[in-house]
């Protein structure tokens, strides 16, 4: 009696599904839970730094060296064929979501909750101040912080919290360090489970709720920002995939066909 095998693939991809689900649910729960985010955490505090340092792991330029890392890990885990998919099967997907992502910014324009409080409470004028340029929104946050932190005590600053806030100015929806994060994670994943490893993948999750939990800790994103740029990565990512296991592995299949014989 032959012993059924299982497609790692097959695998892999349910993976995908129920990793798609958990982050979906995650994140549809922040939105319905009406949590409050922001301003609720003491943003001088060592958590706060905390989430500082995790939200510069999905920032430029740190979120290259992020990548690298990770991809170096990933050559030495994951069977070179599979790093064959692996490599185009990102750059699709990053360049989809990111795309995309930057595409509906520019079209929502949606403010962020660090600067909604700001306009709350007259320090800011988004009438003029989404006109500004970039450094000369800069230049407007870095004089109304100190405002911000004098009016209500309750929010204070650690100088590198202060810093990204001025130099985080563009539009909120959706999240760029979740499309990042998620559709890193999601196509990283997909490959290190068809190679047999599951601590990595596990702790990629893991990251990933950090990131979305930063990003609203911090108060630079609301929650459907998080769920957008969830649901956005995760059809990217599905297109990345789709196209690179059709595409390359035809490609490579016909090669192997029209290669004459030794």
């Amino acid at each position: 009696m032959k012993k059924k095998t299982v497609d790692k693939s097959s695998i892999a991809q349910a993976w995908l599904l129920i990793s798609a689900i958990i982050l979906i649910s995650l994140t549809s729960f922040m939105l319905m839970g009406d949590i409050r985010f922001f301003p609720s955490l003491d943003l001088s505090s060592d958590v706060a730094q905390f989430y500082y340092w995790i939200t510069e792991t999905a920032s430029f330029p740190f979120a290259i060296i992020t990548t690298f890392i990770i991809i170096s890990f990933c050559a030495f885990r994951i069977p070179r064929p599979l790093m064959k998919k692996l490599i185009p099967a990102l750059i699709i997907s990053l360049l989809l979501s990111l795309g995309l992502g930057q595409l509906i910014k520019v079209t929502t324009k949606e403010i962020r909750p660090n600067i909604a409080l700001m306009t709350q409470y007259h320090l800011l004028n988004m009438d003029t101040f989404n006109h500004l340029d970039k450094s000369d929104r800069q230049q407007a946050m870095a004089q109304a912080i100190p405002k911000l932190e004098a009016i209500d005590p309750n929010i204070q600053l650690s100088s590198q919290i202060n810093k990204h806030w001025q130099s985080t100015t563009n539009y909120a929806f959706p999240s760029g360090h979740m499309l990042f994060a998620v559709t890193l994670t999601l196509i990283i994943n997909y490959y290190l489970i068809q190679s047999g490893a599951v601590v990595l993948p596990i702790l990629l999750m893991i990251w990933s709720v950090l990131i979305s939990l930063s990003r609203l800790f911090l108060g630079l994103h609301w929650p459907q920002d998080i769920l957008a740029a969830t649901l956005l990565s995760i059809i990217s990512v599905t297109i990345g995939l789709y196209a690179t296991e059709k595409y390359l592995t035809h490609s490579n299949g016909s090669r192997r066909q029209k290669s004459p014989p030794n």
